[in-house]
């Protein structure tokens, strides 16, 4: 019997054995996830205040390891160097002195949750969330955040999404209204439907913004108040929009089918003249609601082009011209918007 038992243990690690020798010799591998050659972490209060010194980014760290999935920030002269922070988010967006931190807990059950922060990355209370993060945005003057998560769907592409999108007081982290509560005009009428959904706020104070519309298969943008509870459709066609520095144009997602699948190019739309300008030198497919680098550059973020992929994202610029290239700014990352320390209105 013990001979049997010595037998069958001696071919458990014979078998063993064979198995790892065919993983590491002939089996395809895939290299661990590196951190660029060139990018570095820094910490203290020292690297925190000479990023702040002048314009920086604030955005989601995706560069695999402790920091991963952590709100981190890197200045616009040294984008190398990255800051990161202990608040951990999904989707972050900061203006104002005030951001907003959308969170997932997977735990048995997944739990999503939405904080409210300050400048030294304290979060408020828990706002719980009923579905996935998806948008983001706080007001310039910091006294209003916005947000979007799925209901049902986990995706703009599902032929049958559904989303809810609140937008809250900053300074009590105390929910205001949902914007399916809000009235909404077109052509000076009433316009109610069963099936309206809304996405994609970006504000242009501490009142007033835009955001998207989807309804009956057609998508608007809208623009509301939040003190008048009230929304008007302006055009179809734009969605996820991010409004400029000067107020005067919309940076958006535009869909079309390609061979069957839906896909977004980006687009900048005049308010004034109705004019749109299509950025089409960015041929990937772009899902994210852009963030406004400078009145002449958007930034966006894409899913990293490694090889081997990690999963992550990196962050891109695109200049506000027709046949304009885009350009690498960060490396895995993702949720970007710009601070200007001399006026941090950022939408």
């Amino acid at each position: 019997m013990k001979q049997r038992i010595a037998a069958f243990a001696f071919v458990c690690l014979l078998l063993t054995g064979i198995g790892a020798l065919v993983r590491d010799h002939l089996l395809p591998q895939r290299s661990a996830p590196e951190r660029p050659a060139d990018l570095s972490e820094v910490s203290g209060d020292l690297a925190l205040a000479r990023i702040r010194s002048g314009p920086y980014l604030v955005f989601r760290n995706t560069l695999h390891g402790a920091g991963y999935g952590r709100v981190a920030l890197a200045s616009l002269d040294a984008p190398l160097e990255r800051y990161v922070t202990g608040l951990a988010c999904e989707r972050v967006y900061f203006a104002g002195g005030t951001g907003v931190c959308l969170t997932a807990d997977r735990g048995v059950v997944t739990t999503y949750a939405a904080r409210i922060f300050d400048s030294a990355f304290r979060p408020g209370p828990e706002i719980p969330l009923s579905g996935p993060p998806s948008r983001a945005r706080v007001s310039p003057d910091g006294s209003l955040a916005a947000f979007t998560v799925f209901e049902s769907g986990h995706g703009y592409d599902s032929p049958h999404f559904s989303t809810r999108t609140t937008i809250v007081d900053a300074a009590t982290s105390t929910p205001i209204a949902h914007l399916e509560e809000f009235e909404v005009v077109r052509d000076g009428a009433p316009f109610r439907e069963r099936d309206f959904n809304f996405w994609g706020v970006t504000f242009a104070d501490g009142d007033r913004f835009y955001a998207t519309l989807a309804t009956g298969g057609r998508i608007f943008l809208v623009e509301g108040s939040v003190r008048e509870r009230r929304l008007r459709v302006l055009r179809d066609g734009v969605e996820c929009p991010s409004l400029s520095p000067d107020g005067r144009r919309i940076a958006f997602k535009s869909r079309r089918l390609e061979g069957g699948r839906l896909v977004w190019g980006i687009r900048v739309l005049d308010l004034e003249t109705g004019t749109e300008t299509a950025l089409d030198g960015e041929a990937r497919n772009f899902d994210d609601q852009a963030a406004w680098l400078d009145p002449d550059h958007v930034l966006y973020g894409m899913p990293e082009a490694r090889v081997p992929a990690t999963g992550g994202s990196d962050v891109w610029q695109i200049a506000v011209r027709k046949g304009s290239e885009p350009e690498l700014v960060l490396a895995q990352a993702s949720s970007p918007g710009v601070v200007r320390p001399a006026a941090a209105a950022v939408r």
